[in-house]
């Protein structure tokens, strides 16, 4: 059925538009019978939270930097940073998404005044899974590593220490992996058309999510 679905839209559509999807690794094959190709490959990663912490105890807040609470940014300079690293405008999907219930933001400027990094926690759906990040955006590893501390030091009275990322950078990867994270399984970056989007995906950290829960 979901295949019927697609398949008339997708051959309707110009040769610009095209769709992305997370893929768990062994459902590939089952998307390229659906016109998907394979662009890159990246991971969940799950997090011990107090270990987290501690790993990241000697991270010390640049004074060139400062984090910011979600209440307290403007929304149009935000969404702007979010178009040029995700690679295209999603303002009604993050007024929803960042306003979530239980859904925690924090944004990293520049002395400047420039966004230069963000992060997003929120609760899973199922309470006894923790919780999970993302997106986690950031100019620079350093950036990334004191959102996640800031937030995850705002987090550590959770009842379960447990928190997810989906990462598809090496560098996200290499993060999570400092931080101690256990890999969870593995994921499929998938286009029609094979298409790249023209995303800053160096900067992706953090994936902001492959399922809505």
């Amino acid at each position: 059925m979901g295949r019927r679905f697609l398949t008339p839209r997708y051959q309707a559509s110009s040769p610009r538009d095209f769709i992305a999807l997370a893929a768990l690794s062994h459902l590939e094959k089952m998307y390229q019978k659906s016109g998907f190709e394979s662009v890159f490959y990246g991971t969940r990663f799950d997090l011990h939270l107090p270990t987290a912490v501690e790993c990241l105890s000697d991270i010390l807040l640049d004074s060139l930097l400062s984090i910011k609470c979600l209440e307290e940014v403007d929304w149009k300079t935000l969404l702007a940073y979010d178009s040029q690293v995700f690679g295209f405008p999603r303002h009604a999907f993050l007024s929803k998404w960042l306003c979530a219930q239980g859904s925690h933001t924090l944004v990293t400027f520049s002395n400047e005044g420039s966004v230069v990094g963000y992060v997003v926690v929120r609760p899973t759906f199922i309470k006894q899974d923790g919780f999970k990040i993302g997106p986690l955006f950031a100019d620079s590893e350093p950036i990334a590593e004191m959102l996640l501390k800031t937030v995850f030091k705002s987090e550590q009275q959770q009842p379960v220490p447990v928190v997810c990322i989906d990462t598809f950078s090496e560098k996200g990867k290499q993060l999570a992996l400092r931080l101690q994270g256990k890999i969870a399984f593995n994921l499929a970056y998938m286009t029609t058309k094979g298409v790249v989007p023209k995303a800053c995906f160096d900067k992706w950290f953090g994936a902001t999510t492959i399922e809505i829960g």
